[in-house]
């Protein structure tokens, strides 16, 4: 698959990487979305730069401490201090923190999304996608956190990094196509739901990511499956940004 001239040329006007799509419909749907999301990379720059999102961290990592000493629970306590550890900058030991809390409740799966998201931080790809991997198989499933959990590591396995990491089995085609309708079952109506349109809409349209070669050997698509994945993506660019 290779990038069709207007999305290459769109996003060299805009100073953005280029990104890979199935054909001009689909680039021209998800384009507004593929904008919005880098305009938000910008703004969470600027933001952490200047110290918004560090105080709304501090904010949380303050609730989550006022919990633990309510509580008195082991569990919270070291929840908050991994939460503390993000709030100075150090991925490095809220990594270690988080994964030390894991072994202190193995079926916490909510642990394991508080991970992948660090890891996704500091670009480790590749363990973010094998934590999102884990916490969707402890999440019930066809739930919404199941779903969003489905929906991240597609994301996440979908880039370039995790070109040669480890896939699960539904890495083919005829997989995420029933796992994909799953997912947009059970989250596209959720306020989260973004991730679950465009991992449909990918997957209809044979996208993998940014890249060509990271895909799952995606067979020809039928006009509707394009038709359907542009709507998708339509969708999803309607979608306010968290």
């Amino acid at each position: 698959m290779t990038a069709p001239s207007g999305s290459a040329a769109l996003c060299a006007k805009h100073k953005l990487p280029a990104t890979y799509y199935c054909g001009e419909e689909c680039m021209k749907a998800h384009w507004p979305q593929h904008r919005k999301w880098h305009e938000q990379q910008r703004k969470s720059h600027d933001e952490r730069a200047a110290g918004t999102l560090m105080e709304s961290d501090r904010l949380l990592t303050k609730r989550a401490q006022l919990a633990a000493e309510r509580t008195g629970d082991e569990l919270d306590k070291h929840g908050a201090a991994a939460m503390a550890l993000g709030v100075k900058g150090d991925y490095h030991a809220t990594v270690k923190a988080w994964r030390k809390a894991i072994e202190m409740s193995l079926d916490e799966t909510a642990l394991w999304g508080n991970l992948a998201v660090v890891l996704g931080r500091s670009e480790r790809h590749v363990e973010a996608s094998q934590a999102y991997l884990e916490a969707m198989n402890l999440y019930e499933d066809g739930t919404e956190d199941w779903a969003q959990a489905a929906a991240s590591a597609f994301d996440v396995l979908s880039h370039p990094d995790c070109h040669d990491a480890p896939k699960p089995e539904w890495w083919n085609d005829e997989a995420l196509k029933q796992l994909s309708a799953r997912v947009i079952a059970a989250a596209a109506s959720h306020e989260g739901g973004g991730g679950a349109l465009t991992m449909r809409a990918r997957v209809l349209c044979g996208a993998a990511g940014i890249v060509a070669d990271n895909g799952w050997n995606a067979g020809p698509r039928k006009a509707a499956d394009l038709k359907e994945a542009a709507m998708l993506f339509r969708r999803a660019a309607r979608l306010p940004t968290r």
